[in-house]
This record gives structure tokens, sequence and C-alpha cells, in this order.
């Protein structure tokens, strides 16, 4: 078994020993030795073409599950992939695919090259701490589909039961969608104003 960079057990690359893979007894180990000591050390997946690079062309991680008696699975994987291969402006996505029913895995969520972010299902969270879930100054929450009833695709499911009540775009109008009453109240000396 393995400690270390150029210690017995590893395997040692670079001119300098800078680099190892080993096995420490009960997990595979890559580990490098720099003389970084404030900042990250990178390690680096590459992907290079002999020919020319075009959109779509990337590097990914995948995980592979032993699910069964030599059945083994991809069961999720992590893709960096360029959307816009123009060599001084490119734009690179982060994409994370997972399993569902023992299907190949499929893109769960995007991390856009402009910090925005696609989900490919529902959103569920517990407690939002109210002192950091405000959207700052140009910031957006976007619903990009039509929804059609509560807690459905494309509505904003509020109360306890998670089925209470929705507000959605049905395509045509907004739709304020509740299984019980609507209670409109303003406080102080505010007033509510309806225009069309």
């Amino acid at each position: 078994d393995g400690t270390a960079v150029n210690a017995a057990g590893s395997v040692t690359m670079g001119a300098g020993n800078d680099a190892g893979l080993w096995w420490d007894g009960t997990d595979p180990v890559w580990g490098s030795t720099a003389a970084l000591t404030n900042s990250v050390q990178n390690f680096q997946l590459n992907h290079q073409t002999s020919g020319t690079p075009a959109n779509g062309i990337g590097t990914a991680l995948s995980f592979a599950i032993e699910t069964a008696a030599g059945n083994t699975e991809v069961g999720a994987r992590i893709e960096a992939v360029a959307t816009d291969v123009d060599p001084t402006n490119e734009d690179i996505d982060l994409v994370f695919y997972t399993m569902l029913s023992g299907d190949t895995a499929t893109e769960a969520l995007r991390l856009h090259d402009d910090n925005s972010a696609t989900f490919a299902g529902a959103i569920a969270c517990g407690a939002i701490d109210a002192t950091t879930s405000d959207i700052t100054t140009g910031g957006e929450f976007i619903i990009d589909v039509d929804g059609s009833a509560i807690a459905a695709a494309g509505a904003l499911t509020l109360g306890a039961g998670g089925s209470d009540s929705s507000i959605y775009w049905n395509g045509t109008n907004l739709e304020l969608d509740t299984s019980a009453g609507i209670d409109l109240s303003v406080s102080g000396t505010a007033n509510m104003t309806m225009t069309s």
C-alpha cells in the first residue's frame, strides 16, 4: 500500500516526482505535491482532438457502480461541454447527469456559461434562510415552462403539504390555483391597486 507521492507503493510521475497514483489500503488515491500553501491544486481532465473542435466538444467524469453481480452501470456523469468554440470567446457549460429506473443517465442540472442554471426536474428544498433568500438587484427567478395545475410542472407551489396552492402561467393567463380560500390583506396605510 502507498502513502504519498514518491513513496513506496506509489506510481510516481513528473520530472520532479510531482504526482502519483497509489492504493492507501482503503481507496485509490491520485495525489500531487507542490509548493502551494494558500491556493487550490488543480487536477486537469484534458480533451484534445485531431480534427477541428466544434460545439459539443467536452470532457466528462463518469461514475460507474456495480449494481448487481457482474453488472456495472454508469449511473452519473459530470460534463464540461463547449457551446461556443470561438478561440477567443469560448462558452462552456457544466452539466450533471443522473440515472433513474436503470435508464441511461440523463441531464439533471446545467450550469450555463452566463451563471444561470437549468434544472430538468422539480426543485425541492427545506427551510430557506430569510436573510439570504432574497433575489438581489438584477437577479431573476425563471420557470421556463407553462403550468397547468397545482404542484405540476411550471408551477410555483406553496404550502406545507406541497400541494395547497400554486401560481403559474398557463400559456395565456397568470393563474392563482388553490385548494382553499384566498385572503388578500394590506398592512398599515398601504393601498392595493389592480389595473388592466
